[in-house]
């Protein structure tokens, strides 16, 4: 009886001859080094914080027509005069309630980010993370939209950058807000396609089947970018 062979096909020797050259290349090539994958993540991030940026400054726009009022959050660094995008004020922020302050990405130093309200004379009023306008608001849902921005209007300008209005900022926290009324069909019509029908419908409180319909009729495409742009859905490395 033949005993077994023990050698190879062709084929499987030229298959295995073929690995073994890649194998042999590759552990070749020199493995980076702690400095080039910091500089690597780096990269992707700073890629990641550009694209973002564009949707945030684009839900700020929507967000200052909702309230009749411009501002603009941001921030210049105390130390290194490095001035923050909004989406790197965003990823400063701590999930800490009792610290507003954000952080220098360059220089690492910590400061109080703030919104802008009037360019000429400077006034602004402290911005602050979307955990922290929710801790703010029970018992301001007494008052009408107008006091909360003058006696809270580190609340109310917070509120509505990340929720893009008071009422689904409450909602979002669990409280019935009744105090402020939006005829949402003129606040969304310049916004529709450019924000996701989701996003407006809570911003507004109506059904987002409402806004869609709306969306049609107006014969605009519905924006498929992203299933949300709300801030206060936006994680970083995530969105």
């Amino acid at each position: 009886m033949p005993g077994l062979g023990l050698s190879c096909s062709p084929s499987l020797s030229l298959s295995l001859g073929h690995r073994q050259r890649q194998c042999h290349r590759l552990s070749q090539r020199p493995a980076l080094t702690l400095e080039q994958r910091q500089e690597q993540r780096l990269k992707q991030t700073q890629e990641h914080l550009l694209w973002s940026n564009h949707h945030l400054m684009n839900f700020l726009r929507f967000a200052s027509f909702v309230c009749s009022r411009q501002f603009v959050p941001g921030a210049t660094c105390i130390e290194c005069n490095h001035a923050l995008s909004l989406a790197e004020v965003l990823v400063g922020f701590r999930n800490d309630p009792a610290d507003v302050t954000t952080a220098c990405p360059k220089c690492k130093t910590r400061f109080e980010a703030t919104s802008l309200l009037d360019k000429r004379s400077g006034e602004g009023v402290v911005f602050m993370c979307s955990l922290q306008v929710l801790e703010r608001l029970p018992g301001l849902e007494k008052l009408e939209p107008k006091e909360i921005e003058r006696k809270h209007g580190e609340v109310y300008f917070s509120a509505i950058f990340h929720f893009g209005s008071l009422l689904h900022a409450f909602n979002r926290k669990g409280i019935v807000y009744r105090r402020e009324q939006f005829d949402w069909r003129d606040k969304t019509k310049n916004f529709l396609g450019q924000v996701p029908d989701k996003d407006l419908a809570r911003v507004f409180g109506v059904e987002p089947r409402e806004v869609s319909a709306y969306r049609r009729s107006q014969g605009i495409r519905e924006f498929t970018e992203r299933k949300s742009i709300l801030p206060a859905n936006w994680k970083p490395g995530r969105n």
